[in-house]
């Protein structure tokens, strides 16, 4: 069950971070089917799991009964003259009854054992995982030579480990001095690396897609395996990535990178890094807070924060992954002048830099040429153009895909004044883009109950009510009749004739395993109810955060909708309705018991009521707080979800500027922001179990008063005194589990009043055309025409596009310039309405699209996005998760 929980939560988490993709291509339903194809199976192991619980559940409640049967049936059948008196069947009652308690809390012991012995087995398999073998070198008496700053001797290298078998089946020998090495032929990706770096040296890799050129910075970084060879890196190290990394922090905060702050080298990086503009214009400046993932930035933009993070580090070798490609071709410009250059931020510095613009090569001071994994040629530019064929073809085949991709453009000097923002309008005048989580306060509001029980239908609580009154008054008959069992006078011979005996016994069976039979069948139906109302929950909730618009996932970290699709998912799973079902089965035991003391003792009600208000007064104090330290508990929940997704996707960049140890604090602290609030609440349940004992010890005490001052009316019947002072007993234990119950009910609801936030999100336009008919051929020319057009990013925040007017013809090619911010991206998303029309309308040949449904739209548009995003899975699902092509 753990194993589908876990890819459930692996798919949610791929669909939320790739949302903006899901909605530009119209794929919603395509994942909401995988998802709900994972939690059916995950439904029906939930369905098992709880059907061996209820089996163990009525196992060991029968277990103290026929205990109870056994022993009162041996005792009198041993010796005829032994007569069941109140004495003895109380006694061994409330013995019993000890034992049961211990029973009763069997089941829970024995779930609770196996979850965690899977969960230890799951931790114990991650933590003897494979680890990455610190294979760099540090010192600098493994250089050749003492101006070296880095080298690979003989490298070869791989993505994963091989074994020993596939190692003896398929290998080929590398020399490493005096020593042979196997090493597997399929499974290295570098092989027979030797390369050399000089202090302050630039060196460029270039070769085709697929050669092996960010891999070979992996292999610098120590971030693969090594099969064979030594690599020696001597100082700090820097490195950015392709796809650039952001904190969902401020832009400081990205650019510092645990640093410290000083003033006049932070504005050199950023002028350096062409960001000068970029941070004048908006609200906070550098202390605006960018989103998750740096959503809210263009891709350049993401990129020269990037850079700027490795600039301000001040390391002694630098990895620059193609940072370049990102940006615009005369940001390039300026970032290689200023930065990479030889007259550059880091011109002293040694720099790596992989590339395909082969503009940048003369500047380098050496130039590697990688294909297929092994380097094919390597000196400096003008060697390589004079002597290598190789590099020859490979300079022309780039500058033709250049020229392809840029047909027209030139470089030009980078000024970055005239640079703008992307989207500036997105971020709040205050500069907060990610909102906290809403937690709300006091009780939790009936709609909640009710839109729980509406979840569960109708069917199922009137069958838990039926078979738990059932078994609630088989347990009560069980007692009465053991009362009349033990008044039996015996005979003049003092005994009891076998008749009755047995006839008392069957009478005492039939009770209790018609007690057992109803609890099993109403446990059932609680379970069948809870399994139903979740599966409606979760579906509701997926649903809902599917038709969320694309606003709401900029603003909403990840974290916080994983964390109510797995813990509060969870608890709605099966903790809600079992919360549920036993508060109701105790006040029913408990009004049932209650009327049996009553009966026999009418002033027992009088002692009951101020004994229920002080429950109350300690229920009402418990619960205030209980129910806002779970609430406190979910909140700081997604945090650590947060803080996990965003550093593994990090994990490359953390481990090459060696910030591992603050990100592990980092997550330390915010775990003990949530354990601080278990801690409370588990103080809060002990508070409330030592006043529990006291009001029941009270309890107790009064009965046995009230039996001691009317001790004439209970002369001779001793059988009576037992009977209630089992009952006061019973009304104690029913007391403490209808306060436990309550709170623990109110509680797990606050989870499914979560889940009712989600659902209740504000959605899209209908996916659904519901106005008009479309042609099936539509767009059959593809003639588009912004009439008047603008729109915002979200509701309060100014236009990002004003009055468009423009006419595209059918079958023309259309190129929209302009530098970074004016809203190239926005008029993209505009066409796929993930922008809505604020003023004006959009239309393709003849057709309003704010009348389509958005899937009729999507469905027949498509996109390239500009972050390109891959889900885990098959080609396939990632070319048609919708399976509408039959012909792959």
């Amino acid at each position: 069950m753990l194993t589908l929980k876990d890819e459930r939560f692996r798919v949610m988490n791929e669909l939320i971070s790739g949302m903006r993709i899901l909605k530009l291509y119209g794929w919603e339903l395509g994942f909401e089917d995988i998802i709900n194809q994972i939690r059916v199976k995950e439904i029906q192991m939930i369905r098992r799991t709880q059907a061996a619980m209820v089996a163990l559940i009525v196992e060991f409640k029968l277990a103290p009964f026929l205990m109870s049967v056994a022993a009162f049936y041996c005792y009198v059948l041993i010796n005829p003259t032994h007569i069941l008196t109140a004495r003895t069947a109380f006694v061994g009652i409330s013995v019993i009854s000890d034992l049961g308690m211990a029973f009763a809390l069997v089941p829970q012991i024995f779930s609770g054992v196996f979850q965690s012995l899977v969960s230890v087995g799951r931790m114990n398999s991650f933590l003897n995982s494979d680890e990455i073998d610190p294979y760099i070198n540090r010192e600098p008496d493994k250089l050749a030579s003492s101006d070296l700053c880095l080298s690979i001797k003989n490298g070869y290298f791989a993505w994963v480990k091989s074994s020993a078998e596939e190692d003896q089946k398929t290998n080929l020998t590398a020399a490493d001095g005096d020593q042979k090495k196997p090493i597997h032929k399929k499974r290295f990706v570098l092989r027979n690396i030797n390369i050399s770096v000089k202090k302050g040296h630039l060196l460029i890799i270039i070769g085709p897609v697929g050669s092996g050129k960010s891999t070979l910075l992996y292999a610098l970084l120590g971030q693969l395996i090594k099969l064979n060879g030594e690599v020696t890196v001597i100082g700090k190290v820097a490195y950015v990535p392709q796809q650039a990394w952001i904190l969902n922090a401020s832009i400081r905060k990205n650019i510092l990178f645990t640093k410290p702050f000083k003033n006049k080298k932070y504005e050199e990086v950023l002028k350096a890094c062409a960001l000068t503009y970029d941070l004048n214009v908006l609200p906070a400046g550098d202390e605006t807070e960018i989103g998750e993932k740096g959503i809210n930035l263009s891709g350049g933009q993401k990129q020269r924060i990037s850079i700027a993070r490795a600039c301000y580090a001040s390391a002694d070798v630098y990895f620059f992954d193609d940072p370049l490609s990102a940006v615009d071709v005369h940001v390039g410009s300026h970032l290689f002048k200023h930065v990479i250059g030889h007259k550059g931020l880091l011109a002293d510095r040694t720099r790596i830099l992989v590339t395909h613009n082969v503009s940048y090569l003369p500047y380098a001071d050496r130039v590697i040429v990688l294909k297929d994994g092994m380097v094919a040629e390597q000196g400096t530019y003008n060697e390589l153009v004079r002597e290598s064929q190789v590099f020859a073809e490979l300079v022309n085949q780039l500058k033709a895909q250049q020229d392809k991709e840029s047909p027209g453009q030139t470089r030009k000097k980078a000024d970055e004044n005239q640079d703008k923002v992307k989207n500036t309008d997105k971020f709040k005048q205050n500069a907060q883009l990610i909102e906290d989580e809403d937690m709300r306060l006091g009780a939790v509001d009936w709609h909640v109950y009710a839109a729980y029980l509406d979840a569960i239908g109708y069917k199922w609580p009137i069958m838990i009510l039926f078979f738990s009154l059932m078994s609630v008054w088989f347990s009560i008959k069980a007692r009465d009749w053991l009362s009349v069992w033990s008044g039996d006078v015996p005979g003049s011979d003092g005994k009891i004739s076998e008749t009755m005996r047995d006839y008392r016994i069957l009478i005492y069976c039939v009770l209790g395993f018609g007690n057992a039979v109803a609890l099993m069948l109403s446990l059932t139906a609680r379970n069948y109810a809870s399994i139903e109302a979740a599966a409606l929950i979760h579906m509701n909730v997926l649903y809902c955060i599917l038709r969320a618009p694309v606003s709401f996932f900029e603003t909403t970290p990840t974290g916080r909708i994983v964390n109510r699709f797995s813990r509060d998912i969870a608890i709605v799973d099966v903790i809600a309705a079992e919360t549920l079902h036993m508060w109701m089965f105790a006040v029913f035991q408990l009004c049932g018991t209650l009327l049996a003391i009553t009966i026999e003792i009418p002033i027992f009600f009088a002692a009951a009521a101020p004994l229920s208000i002080l429950y109350y007064g300690f229920q009402m104090l418990y619960l205030s707080l209980s129910r806002q330290l779970q609430r406190l508990i979910s909140v700081t929940f997604s945090p650590i979800f947060s803080h996990f997704t965003e550093t593994f996707a990090g994990i490359s960049v953390i481990r090459a500027f060696e910030v591992k140890d603050f990100f592990v604090k980092e997550s330390c602290r915010k775990l003990d922001a949530s354990i601080q609030c278990s801690y409370a609440d588990l103080a809060a349940e002990r508070w409330l179990t030592v006043r529990l004992e006291i009001c029941g010890s009270l309890i107790l005490l009064f009965a046995s008063l009230v039996m001691v001052y009317y001790h004439e009316q209970f002369q001779g019947h001793g059988e009576k005194v037992g009977l209630i002072l089992t009952y006061s007993l019973s009304v104690t234990m029913m007391l403490n589990s209808i306060i436990r119950t309550n709170s623990q009910m109110e509680i797990s609801l606050v989870s499914v009043e979560r889940l009712l936030e989600y659902i209740n999100l504000p959605s899209e336009a209908p996916w659904k055309t519901l106005q008009q008919d479309i042609p099936a051929e539509w767009p059959e020319h593809g003639g588009i025409a912004f009439e008047n057009y603008s729109t915002r990013y979200r509701e309060g925040l100014p236009l990002v596009l004003k009055s468009i007017s423009i006419v595209i013809n059918p079958g023309e090619k259309v190129g929209i310039v302009g530098r970074t911010g004016t809203g190239k991206s926005s008029l993209a998303l505009a066409l796929f309405r993930v922008l809505e029309a604020a003023k004006g309308r959009i239309v393709i040949d003849n057709i309003d699209i704010g009348l389509i449904g958005l899937h009729d739209l999507r469905h027949r548009l498509t996109i390239i996005p500009q972050d390109p995003v891959l889900f885990r899975g098959s080609l396939r699902l990632n070319l048609d998760p919708l399976r509408s092509n039959n012909r792959f």
